[in-house]
């Protein structure tokens, strides 16, 4: 008897440029395995760099029809995946009505949206919007409990479509100890001088600005010799209003815009304590990447960091849009090596126990499974 064919899995991005999402769709793709799943990615705005990280013929790209009609009745869009004929459409946060529309069109039978975290402000509009989605959609993946409770009660999608599976990262091999002194060595630090740093797409929603005046505030109350710099590792929109925001507070020589690095471990490693300070999250990718490498973690307590943190590290969360309070955790956490290496263990630890990626991607394998009835 011969064995049942691989499950043809069509994702649906914007693109694959930096992100949490981007990154979750690529580890996706090369960690499900081939005899259970074959997948392929469809980006709908341009590829980005982590395509490259895929087999150049698992690429497409296919810029759809704009405004409300594009939205409703994406017939150029419906094409391409009847084209590509898969058993599964999994549509990614940004797609969601269109790309679920366009399987319709397509005559395909199983859609999955996952909601890798809800916009910053979620609008009336963008919850209409993706309301409808979530009706010519059949499974609706949350990647964190609060994120999935939140698409219950404001966004109304049907509880019997909903499931969690949590965001979760590949092992891999530490970087060298040569890399990590190298990223250090970028950002011109004094002997002994404390690293504040953050790892992300440079968008609104991430709060930067927050960041950078909570360190500049602590840097004014700091008591020892050096007081600590900050840098962000990535790029995006935002960057211009940072860059405005740097200047005004006169912090040029404290805050480092280091730009999109491709491998973003030693710079992790190279930091004495990682800070997300976003207004909306799902389920962090760079915060699992900063616990897993044991650097101590502040996270404003929004959506789904609560539940990355689990209750041994409930006490690193703070609200969000306070820098003021945001400076007093940093200076509770960083001048001392025993802190930091306290709550650096114990990030490891949650991830370790509570964001497998073996469970994630069981997780997805049984969902294609059970909507393709194998």
């Amino acid at each position: 008897m011969t064995s049942p064919r691989p499950i043809r899995v069509l994702h649906v991005v914007l693109d694959l440029h930096e992100g949490g999402l981007e990154r979750v769709v690529v580890d996706l793709m090369r960690g499900l395995p081939s005899a259970d799943v074959s997948s392929e990615v469809l980006c709908l705005r341009r590829r980005g760099q982590l395509a490259d990280e895929l087999a150049p013929e698992s690429v497409h790209v296919a810029v759809p029809e704009g405004g409300i009609r594009g939205m409703w009745y994406p017939r150029t869009l419906a094409d391409v995946v009847a084209q590509r004929a898969p058993d599964v459409v999994h549509l990614h946060s940004g797609v969601w009505l269109k790309g679920a529309r366009a399987a319709r069109l397509a005559g395909r039978t199983a859609v999955v949206f996952t909601d890798h975290g809800r916009p910053w402000p979620d609008t009336i509009q963008n919850r209409i919007v993706d309301h409808l989605g979530s009706t010519f959609t059949d499974a609706v993946v949350a990647v964190s409990e609060p994120l999935r409770d939140y698409l219950a009660r404001r966004l109304k999608v049907d509880a019997r479509k909903l499931q969690v599976i949590r965001n979760a990262i590949p092992e891999a091999p530490a970087p060298s100890d040569e890399s990590v002194a190298a990223a250090r060595a970028e950002f011109a630090l004094a002997p002994g001088q404390l690293l504040v740093g953050s790892v992300g797409r440079l968008d609104p929603v991430k709060a930067y600005d927050v960041l950078i005046r909570a360190v500049v505030e602590l840097r004014q109350s700091w008591q020892g010799t050096t007081p600590p710099k900050l840098v962000l590792v990535g790029d995006g929109p935002d960057r211009p209003r940072l860059e405005a925001t740097i200047r005004a507070l006169g912090a040029d020589d404290a805050v480092i815009l280091a730009g999109w690095k491709r491998d973003v471990r030693p710079y992790l490693l190279a930091m004495d304590a990682f800070v997300l300070s976003s207004d909306s999250e799902g389920t962090s990718i760079s915060l699992l990447e900063a616990m897993r490498a044991s650097r101590p973690v502040i996270a404003t307590r929004v959506g789904g960091n609560p539940d990355v943190l689990g209750p041994t590290l409930a006490g690193q969360l703070v609200p969000a849009q306070d820098p003021h309070l945001l400076a007093v955790r940093l200076a509770e956490t960083l001048p001392d090596e025993g802190v930091r290496a306290s709550v650096g263990s114990r990030g490891r630890a949650r991830v370790t126990e509570a964001f497998s990626q073996a469970a994630m991607l069981d997780g997805y394998v049984a969902l294609y499974r059970r909507l393709t009835h194998r």
